[in-house]
């Protein structure tokens, strides 16, 4: 995954690292942010990297990544718009407008497209992915906790993880 920052750092430039995690939003309404960029309904994803948890604990990312868009076109969430979080091998289940349903675990973000690729439960490898699942126009996207006896139990909204900091 390409890409970086800009540090005031000895005028540097820092790669952007590991995904920790992606904050899943979903906005219901069309609205604008703070710098006047329209927001359609729809769910958003966006990435928080280790140096954005490292190096500013208070200030989460809020930019929410948009389909060929550079950083700077992405648009600010709401937290009131928050889901939830996806770590690694959090399972999903993606319902698409067409009908048909996507499910399994969470393997990582597709910036460049705004997507995130899934491994089903029943395939044997971490590699064996589908990959480039947008999540934009979907009708429904879940998360859910898998218990000890592989029964489902889902995770209809979590608290914004900034909600505690400011």
């Amino acid at each position: 995954m390409m890409g970086g920052k800009r540090t005031d750092r000895q005028g540097g430039f820092v790669e952007n690292g590991n995904v920790v995690r992606i904050d899943v939003y979903h906005v219901t309404e069309r609205k604008h942010d703070s710098n006047f960029r329209k927001i359609t309904p729809g769910y958003y994803l966006v990435p928080v990297y280790v140096h954005e948890i490292s190096t500013d604990p208070e200030r989460l990312p809020r930019q929410a990544m948009l389909n060929g868009r550079p950083y700077r076109d992405w648009p600010s969430m709401e937290p009131s718009d928050f889901l939830f979080s996806l770590y690694k091998d959090s399972y999903v289940c993606l319902s698409k407008p067409r009908g048909n349903e996507t499910a399994g675990y969470h393997r990582g973000p597709d910036r460049s497209g705004a997507k995130i690729d899934i491994s089903p439960h029943n395939r044997r490898h971490t590699n064996d992915k589908i990959r480039g699942n947008g999540v934009k126009t979907l009708t429904a996207f879940r998360k859910f906790h898998v218990d000890r006896l592989g029964n489902l139990h889902e995770i209809k909204r979590e608290p914004w993880p900034g909600s505690n900091r400011e």
